[in-house]
């Protein structure tokens, strides 16, 4: 595979931990620019800001790594990303995430996580929200890291279009315990969110056998 662009955002901020395992996961497939808030800015959704100015710094990173802190909301991390800084190239991904905590059912409206990665698909460019079930500081994303890198690479090899947009949650659990992928649906107990080509299906309910061990995944299955 060819060396891809990804660009990494989220709503916990560019120091969260849940973004090092995003950027980890984007390493692997080439280059990543990150553009991410200054600040938290989860429950954002797709607000963007319009009467204040907002400032962008470079952060330090390592080898293969673009990384950036910026003063607005998630979405304006994306407008900024393709507007200003990616103008000239072509971004192949966007990441958002990972976030700490679930994103499923209406938290998807609410979510900045969520918001960042529709946007993405709004440039045309396929777009992947990534969230842990798991709000502690100590949450343990290996399994997210690894699980994310699967979804990844299915989307780089197996494109179904460049307005995609998938909305995945990653149950809690070590990388060796078996995750069962749920198959994309729009039959929810809530109505699908649809926008042009870009569709979420809003889940609120798993079978109860499988809730720890499922992903809730929006528009890709795996066999």
């Amino acid at each position: 595979m060819d060396e891809r662009l990804i660009l990494v955002t989220n709503d916990d901020g560019y120091a969260s931990k849940g973004i090092g395992a995003a950027i980890a996961v984007a390493r692997r497939f080439g280059r990543g620019v990150v553009v991410a808030p200054e600040t938290a800015q989860s429950g954002m959704s797709q607000a963007i800001t319009m009467y204040r100015p907002l400032f962008l710094r470079r952060i330090p990173a390592g080898e293969g790594v673009e990384m950036y802190a910026f003063s607005g909301t998630p979405v304006d991390c994306v407008k900024v990303a393709f507007d200003h800084l990616l103008r000239d190239r072509r971004v192949d991904l966007v990441l958002s995430g990972v976030n700490h905590g679930s994103n499923s059912a209406v938290n998807v409206l609410y979510s900045g996580t969520m918001g960042a990665a529709i946007e993405g698909s709004f440039y045309g460019c396929p777009s992947i929200g990534l969230s842990l079930a798991d709000h502690g500081a100590d949450a343990d994303f290996e399994a997210a890291e690894l699980y994310a890198e699967r979804i990844v690479r299915a989307v780089l090899e197996r494109p179904v279009g460049e307005s995609l947009c998938l909305n995945v949650n990653i149950p809690v659990g070590r990388p060796e315990e078996r995750i069962s992928l749920l198959p994309a649906t729009r039959k929810s107990s809530r109505k699908a969110l649809v926008a042009g080509d870009t569709w979420l299906a809003l889940l609120s309910k798993v079978p109860s056998k499988s809730v720890n061990k499922s992903f809730i995944l929006c528009g890709l299955s795996f066999r």
